[in-house]
This record gives C-alpha cells, sequence and structure tokens, in this order.
C-alpha cells in the first residue's frame, strides 16, 4: 500500500490549491472499505463512483493517476455521502439482505463502452439454486 499512500502525500499537498493555475480541478475523496472477501478503494464525488477496486489489484496506481489526468482531479483520503452510502450497501449485499445498488456511476469510456454498461446496468440480479441428484 506504499504506492497509494504515497499518490494521497503527492496529489494532497497544500501548494496544488495556491496556484490560480488550479481553482478548476474536480476535488475526489477516496478511502479503503474493508470487506469479508478483501479490502477495496473508491473513489469518488458528491455526484458519483468513479472507482471502485480490491486495494492490491496489480496497476491500481496507474488506473489512480490516469483518472486523476483524465478528470483533472485531485484525490484527497477522507469520506462523502457516496462512500458512505456505497460503504452501506456492500455491508448489506455481504450480510445477504441486499443486492440492490444504488450509488450513481461516473462512467469514463468510448461511448461504445458506456453503452454496455448502461445495458448491463438494466438486468437484476438473480438467484442461482444448487440441485443435488
Amino acid at each position: 500500500m506504499y504506492g497509494l499512500t504515497a499518490l494521497f502525500s503527492c496529489t494532497c499537498s497544500p501548494h496544488y490549491f495556491c496556484s490560480p493555475h488550479y481553482y478548476y480541478l474536480l476535488l475526489l475523496t477516496a478511502t479503503f472499505i474493508p470487506t469479508p472477501i478483501g479490502r477495496l478503494f473508491a473513489i469518488a464525488d458528491d455526484n458519483g463512483l468513479y472507482l471502485l477496486e480490491f486495494d492490491n489489484r496489480r496497476g491500481l496506481e496507474k488506473e489512480i493517476e490516469r483518472l486523476r489526468i483524465k478528470r483533472q482531479a485531485r484525490i484527497i483520503a477522507g469520506n462523502n455521502a457516496i462512500l458512505t452510502q456505497l460503504t452501506n450497501e456492500l455491508a448489506l449485499y455481504f450480510s445477504g439482505k441486499s443486492a440492490t445498488f444504488t450509488i450513481p456511476l461516473c462512467l469514463m469510456g468510448t461511448p461504445f463502452q458506456k453503452d454496455v454498461w448502461a445495458l448491463l446496468q438494466k438486468y437484476q440480479p438473480v438467484k442461482l439454486k444448487c440441485i443435488r441428484i
């Protein structure tokens, strides 16, 4: 996790907010979310979720950097309403109480990718049953 900690210390430095050239930057908030299957890393603003990945995924630092550059954003460690809602919905999911997620997503990608994601979001979760013969 040294890489993610270093990323926070670089992007959260106060000098980024002193220059008038950086006032247009988007401010994103990041946090770690513990789950039964591993710790997740999430990035969101007050409008939606930008990233949710396992914190030990190979290449995560590069993905965060691409997000930061593409959205012209600064990422700070912390919490916001979207991340709190995500944490609560994940807890309900892993406890078996709900399989519904209502988190707004901030999707980035080609028009084709966005069309596929929009189509996938229309599907409802299904329950699978195993039958012993």
